[in-house]
């Protein structure tokens, strides 16, 4: 292409690296930082508690970092073991400046549910446990209606005859 030139640079270690240009006594210099380490990904809730109820919403918000430092623009995967108690949306996100990325967990149906975050070949998982809603009874509703209000359900009666 006309005025311009490309190139490939391989990172051979951690530090910084300054690329430099030269044409018609003209130069040019970027540098650039290069970070080598462990992906680190791990997964939060919010809000965060031992059990949840039918119909909860939550965030889900997965962290991506290499030796601490945030990395941004990475693609989270996120998924649930079982759609029926819970089910993430979307299913990815990219990392923002600040190395997160997040989804909305909505909690389906009681039982328990693996959500996992996966970027990188990296993993993160935590339980959602969703307990059981009671069966309704009208008689256990009036009964408790009853008592609320103090109405005495067996009462005597004088009989007349």
């Amino acid at each position: 292409a006309q005025g311009q030139a490309e190139t490939t640079v391989t990172a051979n270690s951690q530090g910084q690296a300054v690329i430099m240009a030269e044409t018609n006594g003209q130069k040019v210099q970027k540098t650039f930082t290069v970070q080598t380490g462990t992906l680190a990904l791990g997964l939060n809730f919010d809000p965060d508690k031992a059990a949840y109820s039918i119909g909860q919403i939550i965030k889900a918000r997965a962290s991506v970092t290499i030796n601490g430092a945030p990395q941004a623009g990475k693609t989270v995967k996120f998924s649930s073991s079982q759609t029926s108690v819970a089910s993430a949306f979307p299913s990815s996100a990219v990392t923002n400046a600040a190395g997160e990325a997040e989804t909305v967990v909505t909690i389906n149906g009681s039982g328990q549910a693996e959500i996992t975050a996966e970027a990188d070949g990296k993993k993160a998982q935590k339980t959602v446990t969703v307990q059981k809603v009671p069966d309704f009874s009208w008689t256990g509703f009036l009964l408790l209606l009853a008592s609320i209000i103090g109405v005495r359900v067996f009462r005597k009666r004088p009989v007349s005859l």
